[in-house]
């Protein structure tokens, strides 16, 4: 799942925020599904049931990408709880970091 297309979203567009979400926890899943595959079980928090720019879901979604990186032995996951996401330069300076992040993982899993 290609995460890419809500690189440009507007912090204020509720709409586009659900809909990253659906797509997120969706590409969440499959990385989740892709592990559990190869017998690696990670825990897996409820990305789209909390609000997307909330310090709660930040740190949680922090957490799952650490667990990942742990389990497929890849280092050097940048910080991504400790931005504003309701400021548009730090939205789309998270996401494309987010967006690098899931390409890591997907790469490292061969998930395409």
């Amino acid at each position: 799942m290609n995460i890419a297309p809500f690189q440009d979203m507007p912090a204020d567009d509720v709409e586009a925020f659900q809909d990253f979400q659906l797509s997120h926890n969706m590409a969440h899943q499959k990385i989740y599904d892709t592990l559990l595959s190869q017998g690696k079980v990670i825990g897996r928090n409820p990305l789209a049931d909390s609000n997307f720019w909330e310090r709660d879901w930040l740190l949680s979604h922090q957490q799952e990408h650490s667990a990942i990186y742990v389990a497929i032995n890849l280092t050097g996951l940048p910080d991504m709880a400790s931005s504003n996401l309701k400021n548009q330069d730090e939205l789309e300076t998270w996401m494309e970091v987010h967006n690098q992040v899931h390409k890591n993982i997907n790469t490292a899993l061969g998930i395409t």
